[in-house]
């Protein structure tokens, strides 16, 4: 049960950072369906109004908690966050609460708050409906997955990209029982943290070489010399190679949200994977 400081800092950081990623990995699941799949574009969307409602509450209940040194990261959200919501928005015709976006951008950071009871149990309970939610999500993901390598449905999403979201929903969710229960990282838990985005890092380099169009070779090359390079050193953190990782986001995330990199890239994709590199970079220093 989370009532120590720090156990409802952490619920609360997570939940800003996760449940904004898991909104989006439904929304990316949403625009890869059509045609006779369209029963799962609409639980995709589901989905993403349900993890709207947790980021709303966590929003609500993170103002004057969270460390100003979360809150000045970027991985929280980014300067090209709300327009690449906006274009989204445009593109696609789907629904965007960028009011919390909004909210989000007003936070202020407060490294000594106190913590009341109340604030304790919203957490708690706020805690206890993401793991409700993200049991149905995983549990819908991996079905995506297996129909994926069946060959059963058609989707524009790789059966890879769809692995990764269900690791990322996993991780999420262990992090918030690991606080719900005011359990201590281990170092052996840290150092599979450390693991977990190690990969993601290189993930996301091979995802953003895969959609870029053929005749962008600079940031293709740029895409596949990070990756060669990192593939060595996945055994450690490097911080200089996370930050080379953080500078290809942000060139992307830039570009797309300005339309002069041609690619199947949504803006929000860009904007998610920088968001990522961010919080990576946070957790390695």
């Amino acid at each position: 049960m989370v009532t120590n400081r720090n156990s409802v800092v952490l619920s609360l950081e997570h939940h800003l950072f996760f449940s904004r990623m898991m909104k989006e990995h439904a929304i990316f699941l949403e625009v890869s369906f059509a045609g006779m799949n369209q029963h799962i574009a609409k639980e995709a969307d589901r989905y993403k109004a349900q993890f709207e409602k947790i980021l709303n509450q966590a929003v609500k209940l993170s103002h004057g908690v969270l460390s100003k040194d979360i809150i000045q990261s970027a991985e929280l959200v980014t300067e090209y966050t709300q327009s690449a919501e906006r274009e989204v928005q445009r593109f696609t015709g789907i629904s965007i609460d960028r009011a919390i976006t909004a909210m989000e951008e007003d936070m202020q950071g407060e490294d000594d708050a106190y913590i009341s009871p109340k604030l304790a149990n919203q957490v708690l309970l706020l805690n206890r409906s993401a793991i409700r939610i993200l049991d149905g999500i995983i549990d819908f993901e991996e079905t995506i997955l297996k129909e994926l390598m069946a060959s059963s449905i058609f989707s524009t999403s790789y059966p890879n990209f769809v692995k990764h979201l269900v690791h990322e929903a996993q991780s999420y969710r262990s992090y918030i029982i690991n606080f719900d229960n005011e359990e201590e990282f281990s170092c052996d838990d840290m150092t599979q943290v450390d693991l977990f985005w190690d990969h993601s890092v290189l993930e996301h380099t091979q995802y953003v070489q895969a959609i870029l169009n053929s005749a962008n070779n600079e940031l293709i090359q740029s895409c596949s010399t990070f990756a060669a390079s990192y593939q060595k050193m996945l055994d450690e953190l490097d911080q200089k190679a996370a930050c080379t990782m953080k500078n290809i986001e942000s060139e992307t995330d830039i570009a797309a949200t300005e339309f002069y990199i041609p690619s199947v890239i949504l803006p929000l994709f860009a904007d998610h994977m920088l968001r990522e590199a961010n919080h990576y970079i946070r957790l390695s220093k």
